[in-house]
């Protein structure tokens, strides 16, 4: 009892009296972290370059992160070990991420940017470096590819062993932007504070019970996939680890038109009748992605299915290169699996693809 009103006085205090303590300010927010888009030049060649800048948890040293691609053949190359201070001294390698089934993804080096950040211009200055050439770039802040820029805001409370966040986007400067950011708090975030004060009631009533407590964290984070063509991808990551024998996360991708801030589906982008073809072409991928032969079942090898049939998903993301399909754990296999992202170019998908819809900028390419 003692400790149930200890923690209510807590929360209390913490919503109530002392709220920049534990949630940024605003003006901080936008000051300190931020999504933005630059165009500039590598080679006589035009790229397109995203930066994010907001620290991690793994790693808030370095603090930026992003990728390029170059317009002509959207050539993506991804950015890490990223730092930019208050100074704007900004330096950032460049390079590809490798994925190995069941270890983390490891980060190869081609390059590297340095120079510096001039936040009244909206421009970055400075040299790349391959280590064989050194060459002068200059990056212009620009939205005139159908993108929009966005703050992106910490609410984070920490309290003991306990950790409970959420990281999402707030976007400005386009006309939709109010309708997106409304979705984000309403349908997907919800009320933070009701969420924060559940946790940590749920927190205290496990330290109460005597258990060992390592971990007791919950991540609500938005990361912004996609944004440019007028079309906005969204992947709204989910974990927590409340001292269940499993972690629980989970993966919901949200697509949307910037010119109309409604959700894109799958009817929107695919001709009438699509759905046999594209549940082939997925089923193909699933099959060449863990080794299992036309004429093998899929429950063989642990895929749980309705009529062993794999369903399509509207858990969709959209990239320049084609679609991708996300299943979360326990949607078509055990946890022991895990989770399963599948992906179709859009070559492959072009039979079934509608000519007059946003991908049309991308697959004219």
């Amino acid at each position: 009892m003692k400790n149930q009103y200890f923690i209510n006085i807590l929360l209390i205090y913490i919503f109530l009296i002392a709220p920049p303590l534990f949630c940024q300010n605003k003006k901080n927010e936008k000051d300190n972290h931020f999504y933005k888009q630059f165009e500039g030049k590598l080679n006589d060649k035009n790229i397109r370059i995203e930066l994010i800048k907001a620290p991690s948890k793994e790693d808030a040293e370095n603090n930026l992160r992003g990728q390029y691609f170059f317009e002509q053949d959207n050539k993506t190359i991804s950015f890490a070990n990223g730092s930019l201070d208050k100074a704007g001294h900004f330096y950032i390698d460049e390079g590809f991420y490798k994925k190995i089934p069941n270890q983390p993804q490891t980060f190869t080096k081609t390059g590297s940017f340095s120079g510096t950040y001039f936040a009244n211009k909206g421009k970055i200055e400075g040299f790349w470096n391959n280590g064989k050439q050194t060459l002068p770039f200059v990056w212009t802040e620009n939205y005139d590819n159908g993108s929009a820029p966005a703050d992106i805001i910490y609410n984070d409370l920490n309290y003991e062993d306990a950790l409970i966040r959420f990281h999402y986007p707030n976007f400005r400067n386009i006309a939709t932007a109010n309708k997106i950011n409304k979705f984000i708090k309403d349908s997907l975030l919800g009320d933070m504070t009701k969420k924060m004060t559940v946790f940590m009631h749920l927190y205290q009533q496990e330290k109460d019970l005597g258990g060992m407590i390592e971990v007791f964290e919950s991540s609500n984070i938005i990361y912004i996939l996609q944004n440019d063509k007028h079309i906005l991808g969204l992947n709204f990551a989910t974990s927590s680890e409340t001292g269940a024998t499993h972690s629980i996360y989970q993966k919901k991708y949200l697509n949307f038109n910037l010119k109309t801030g409604e959700i894109i589906t799958l009817d929107d982008i695919f001709q009438k009748n699509y759905k046999q073809q594209l549940n082939q072409l997925i089923e193909q991928d699933l099959r060449a992605k863990f080794g299992i032969k036309p004429k093998e079942s899929l429950a063989e090898f642990g895929f749980v299915l309705k009529n062993n049939q794999l369903p399509i998903t509207n858990n969709f993301f959209i990239t320049r290169e084609g679609i991708g399909f996300h299943y979360n754990v326990y949607e078509i296999a055990p946890y022991a699996v895990g989770e399963t992202s599948l992906f179709l170019t859009y070559k492959q998908l072009k039979s079934i693809l509608k000519n007059d819809s946003l991908l049309n900028s991308y697959t004219k390419n």
